[in-house]
């Protein structure tokens, strides 16, 4: 690892996942052209987000797992 500090990797890796919600977000609203507050762009960005969580933990169990 580039620096070997858990907190350093936590506080990336929030980081991270902030980054690619808000992503995810404002890409769905420019794609669906939706106004500033719209509750289905932001049910999307959660399901999406979701989903990808989901599988996340399902790769990093299969890590483990072998």
């Amino acid at each position: 690892l580039f620096v070997p500090d858990m907190v350093f990797i936590v506080c990336g890796v929030l980081l991270a996942m902030m980054l690619s919600c808000g992503l995810v977000y404002h890409g769905l609203q420019a794609l669906a052209e939706r106004e500033e507050d719209d509750v289905m762009v932001m049910s999307a960005t959660y399901t999406v987000m979701a989903f990808g969580l989901m599988a996340w933990g399902i790769l990093l169990a299969l890590v483990w797992a072998l």
